[in-house]
């Protein structure tokens, strides 16, 4: 019975080492870095163009925050966001699909233009063979609150066009 005892204090022991650790590592300059490298390059996997992300700050446990955003695509800076704020809730996040409290988007700049075959933003996600004929995310996403914060959208017509046209949503 003493041994049991024994092995289950240095278990448990064991695991909330683990946890603490995890914890304060999470935390680091060195892993927020590495963080937003993963990111940018699933991201990069998914785009024709090219995901940038200056700097990764924020608690883990609660939200994020991302610094210089870009996206750019065929040598064209088509989206730019000075910073994008987000606020969650770790269980929310895996129950009954993904819960995003709130998402802040500070000074986003968009530019839209009209190519002759449709809208160059449009090219922007990469197509799957595999997810052709896929019907919306396996789990939904939730965002219960956005906010934009002195944003811009710049859209133009395609050559030789007098006017935009912007399709009814």
């Amino acid at each position: 019975m003493r041994r049991l005892t024994r092995i289950l204090l240095w278990t448990a022991g064991a695991i909330l080492t683990l946890v603490l650790l995890a914890g304060v590592i999470v935390e680091t300059p060195y892993f927020k870095n590495w963080l937003r490298t993963v990111i940018v390059k699933q991201a990069n996997d998914h785009l024709t163009g090219t995901l940038a992300i200056g700097q990764f700050k924020g608690n883990l446990c609660t939200g994020a925050e991302l610094d210089d955003v870009s996206v750019i695509l065929d040598n064209e800076k088509v989206v730019s966001i000075d910073a994008v704020k987000v606020h969650y809730s770790i269980p929310r996040l895996f129950t009954d699909g993904t819960t995003i409290e709130s998402l802040t988007l500070v000074h986003p700049i968009v530019a839209a233009h009209r190519e002759r075959d449709g809208w160059q933003l449009s090219r922007l996600i990469r197509k799957d063979v595999k997810e052709a004929d896929r019907r919306g995310p396996v789990k939904p996403i939730a965002i219960r609150h956005i906010d934009v914060i002195n944003g811009h959208v710049t859209v133009d017509k395609a050559a030789g066009k007098r006017t935009v046209d912007i399709p009814d949503t």
